[in-house]
This record gives structure tokens, C-alpha cells and sequence, in this order.
């Protein structure tokens, strides 16, 4: 059964939404984790969702716990950009 395009455009649209709430979820974990620093916990969580592996804003060596969460907040974003191309894909296949 074929995508119809407003169906298209609410499924987008959702996988849009949760952009936002990663970043507002990987701030305020990263701020707990950084006890505050808000700006870092801005930067990290920036660096892990583009995976620009830049550079720490702190060293993370003796932080397991911030190491594992950047991991699943990475991974997380990926999934996501994921499930809107397979969401995507069908339709832009019909439409040539």
C-alpha cells in the first residue's frame, strides 16, 4: 500500500520532535553530570549528537558514567535520523 504524502509528513514530522528532546535530555544530563556547567553540557551534547568527535570540554578518563551516556545519547540521535530515512525512503522511491 503506498505512503501517502501527508502520512509521510506526520511521520517526519514526529521523528522531528524528538531532536529537541534529545538535546533537551543530553543537556540536563551532561549538566548533572558536569555538576552545573551548562555551556560544556551544551557543547557535549552538540559534539555527540553531530559525532563531531572535536574534543571534550572536560577530560572524561575518570568518568565512566558521562562516557556511557554520551554513547547512548550519540546513538540514540542516529536512530533516529534512521527511522525517518526508512520512514522517507518508500515515498521518494514512488515519486521517480
Amino acid at each position: 500500500m503506498p505512503m501517502e504524502l501527508s502520512d509521510l509528513i506526520r511521520r517526519l514530522k514526529l521523528a522531528g520532535l524528538f531532536f529537541p528532546i534529545i538535546m533537551i535530555i543530553g543537556v540536563i544530563g551532561n549538566g548533572y553530570i558536569s555538576n552545573g556547567d551548562w555551556f560544556d553540557a551544551f557543547y557535549m551534547t552538540s559534539i555527540a549528537i553531530a559525532t563531531i568527535d572535536f574534543r571534550e570540554a572536560r577530560d572524561l578518563d575518570n568518568s565512566p558514567f558521562e562516557k556511557i551516556f554520551t554513547f547512548f545519547l550519540a546513538f540514540s540521535w542516529i536512530d533516529i535520523l534512521l527511522i525517518s530515512c526508512q520512514t522517507s525512503l518508500p515515498y521518494l522511491s514512488m515519486a521517480t
